[in-house]
């Protein structure tokens, strides 16, 4: 739970993709950020999401490592799909930003190079308030990707930074949910559960 930017998007030429991880590799450079490049095999399975009904409302092909399938198999789970890879690089921001890992990464499935990920930039606590700063970045290096080199790329912001590009919006979403979750801590405690860590944003207003 908390503010998370989505993508998805794909192309047909391998040189596109190369391009972009090369970009994103320059750009977080330049801010001294942490990249790692990134390769693993595993398969690509086609996921479903149903509705209450039971409606198939949404299908999408999502890349499995060989590790998340070992993993899986040990507790009894089973993968099935098409055998693929994926390449690209891992990025992170040092502190005092505290964002999940950034991944752009791009998988083969049908002829395309699909790229597919996400990143919560949720501001937990005022020592994080640097995230908001990621947020903002991430948002115009995937636009940048998107005019650039894949149109077809679909960007859902949930801090509503994207297309509306108002800092005050993108902070107030990050404090709404921030109080939501500092709700849930606190309900989920007076249940008597022990809750690590808590959501004390402060937006300054």
């Amino acid at each position: 739970m908390g503010v998370t930017i989505h993508w998805k998007g794909s192309t047909k030429d391998k040189d596109i993709a190369l391009k972009v991880i090369d970009y994103v590799s320059f750009m977080a450079s330049t801010l001294n950020w942490k990249v790692v490049p990134y390769s693993e095999e595993g398969i690509v399975q086609v996921e479903k999401i149903v509705n209450e009904s039971g409606e198939v409302v949404y299908i999408f092909p999502y890349f499995y490592g060989n590790e998340m399938i070992r993993e899986m198999e040990m507790r009894g789970e089973k993968v099935k799909g098409t055998k693929s890879n994926i390449f690209g690089v891992i990025i992170d921001p040092p502190p005092p930003m505290h964002t999940e890992s950034i991944a752009i990464t791009f998988y083969m499935y049908k002829g395309r190079y699909e790229m597919r990920a996400f990143c919560k930039t949720q501001v937990f606590h005022n020592d994080e308030i640097g995230n908001l700063v990621v947020h903002q970045i991430l948002i115009l290096m995937i636009m940048t990707i998107k005019n650039t080199w894949i149109p077809n790329l679909e960007i859902f912001d949930e801090g509503e930074f994207y297309k509306k590009w108002n800092f005050e919006i993108l902070e107030d979403n990050h404090s709404v949910v921030a109080k939501l979750i500092s709700k849930f801590v606190e309900e989920f405690e007076n249940l008597g559960f022990t809750v690590e860590g808590s959501a004390d944003f402060d937006s300054g207003k």
